[in-house]
């Protein structure tokens, strides 16, 4: 027979989803189930609030009976890399008010399950079919959370079959969208100014991890399967590209500790479009040695010998230090 409580959560979250719908996103192994865009409008009222409390400690009491009665789990925030590099470059290089501070911090994350609504054109060439065109764009959603969050400066030839090839430059909207959101930071003030911003820097952070600035054709295992109802990539290497971005989350701070990086160089640079190019040109310049890194080692990075670790740290480091300094360019845009 259920108690009073468990009725309680379970009346609770019914409550809050008719609000609050909830969507589940693939993170690794891993899924990540977080509050969907298209919700009602309006704040939250002191009803929802109780019931938030009730459902979270329905949750919390739920993992750890789990973990052997044990009340060491907690929830891993989606996007706490971002996070940390803008509450770095902010509290180290900006005189701010702290809630400037968290309020910039806050939204860096966001793209990842808001994309911004610009326009703009996926690829370069005319001379792609519109249906290549969408199954690159379709891989690219399916490892890098969004194909606005990958850019690849370089040319790439695809070829299709049949003497047939195609060729294209620059791979992935970053450049783009990190431009609407710099103009539309430019165009606000308070509040809406500092979410801006916030979710400008996404996009230069985004494109400091190597695999989301090479290798896209190879991490989509680019094989396209036609039918009447259309194309589709096949198979693109989840596992490896989210286990490494893990890896990176694990050392920024500890481990390895990537910040040490992160915080050597400034960069001035007024075009944000420009400051994206030169994160992502530094990461693509490590891209394939990570991706055959990760290829060929497995994704328990831990268990690898030591000289292939030791590249990857070295592959990892250089783009994360352009990270920084074009963090720190695009704040500077608004703060400087």
């Amino acid at each position: 027979m259920r108690t009073q409580q468990e009725r309680d959560a379970k009346a609770a979250l019914k409550n809050l989803w008719k609000k609050y719908p909830v969507r589940k996103e693939r993170d690794g192994n891993d899924f990540v189930f977080t509050l969907a865009n298209e919700r009602a409008k309006g704040g939250v009222t002191d009803t929802e609030r109780d019931e938030f409390s009730t459902a979270g400690k329905a949750v919390a009491h739920g993992f750890a009976k789990e973990n052997g009665n044990r009340k060491q789990i907690s929830a891993e925030w989606y996007g706490s890399t971002h996070k940390d590099m803008t509450r770095w470059t902010l509290e180290k290089n900006f005189d701010l008010y702290d809630y400037e501070v968290d309020d910039i911090v806050e939204y860096s994350p966001k793209p990842d399950t808001d994309p911004c609504p610009c326009d703009y054109s996926v690829f370069d060439s005319k001379d792609m079919p519109d249906w290549i065109a969408d199954a690159i764009k379709t891989g690219l959603n399916e490892f890098a959370h969004h194909y606005g969050h990958y850019y690849d400066p370089d040319a790439y030839t695809v070829d299709l079959c049949c003497g047939i090839t195609i060729s294209f430059g620059g791979m992935g909207g970053a450049p783009e969208f990190c431009e609407y959101e710099m103009a539309e930071a430019e165009n606000h003030s308070y509040s809406s100014q500092r979410e801006h911003l916030g979710r400008a820097l996404h996009y230069v952070q985004d494109v400091s991890v190597p695999l989301h600035a090479g290798m896209a054709l190879e991490q989509m295992n680019f094989e396209i399967d036609c039918d009447w109802d259309g194309c589709e990539v096949i198979d693109p290497y989840y596992d490896l590209h989210y286990e490494y971005e893990k890896w990176v989350r694990e050392n920024f701070h500890s481990g390895e500790n990537l910040v040490d990086d992160y915080d050597s160089l400034w960069a001035w640079n007024s075009d944000p479009s420009d400051c994206v190019y030169q994160v992502a040109a530094e990461a693509t310049d490590q891209a394939y040695e990570v991706f055959h890194l990760m290829k060929e080692n497995g994704t328990d990075i831990g268990s690898w010998n030591s000289t292939d670790y030791n590249d990857l740290v070295e592959a990892t480091a250089n783009p994360v230090f352009h990270a920084g300094a074009y963090t720190h360019a695009l704040v500077d845009q608004i703060y400087g």
